[in-house]
């Protein structure tokens, strides 16, 4: 339990940096620790999980135990910057500037991501969040990218849904 107590949610970050357009060096660092935070999570709940199965099947913690997780840790990541490289690689061919065209191939990247990680039995979320941080650290279109996905997110992703009795 402790392992999944570490990541934050970072809706409330992102709430506060949308209705107040709030921008800057400690909004870009708000937004770099949120996201670390969640790398930290899936981490600490990846070593744990690998301790705590080892623990339940009465076997030795050994290096291989941890030897494992963070193979998954890094395959993800090397799968993230890959399709994050790709991504950068078909948004410069792109000569429209149409909303549609990039959201298509940001749909496109993060599933063929996620349903790759999801193949290869890798983390999907750290993998996908890979692609992020290489778009938003070497796509030079990056500002772009992201005031479409955050024009678009509530469509796409409902952020609340209705309560049933």
């Amino acid at each position: 339990m402790g392992a999944l107590a570490s990541p934050t949610d970072p809706a409330a970050t992102l709430s506060v940096k949308t209705e107040y357009k709030a921008e800057g060096i400690v909004m870009l660092t708000t937004m770099g620790v949120a996201a670390f935070d969640d790398v930290l999570g899936i981490v600490n709940y990846s070593l744990a999980t690998a301790i705590a199965m080892a623990l339940i099947n009465k076997q030795p913690v050994a290096f291989i135990t941890v030897l494992e997780p963070f193979l998954s840790i890094i395959g993800s990541v090397l799968l993230g910057v890959g399709f994050g490289f790709l991504l950068n690689l078909v948004t410069n061919f792109i000569k429209k500037e149409e909303d549609s065209v990039l959201l298509v191939i940001l749909s496109g990247i993060l599933l063929l991501t996620f349903g790759t990680a999801t193949l290869l039995d890798i983390d999907q979320l750290l993998a996908t969040m890979t692609v992020g941080v290489v778009v938003v650290n070497f796509n030079p279109r990056q500002e772009l990218i992201f005031k479409v996905l955050e024009r678009y997110t509530d469509e796409i992703i409902p952020c609340s849904l209705p309560l049933v009795d």
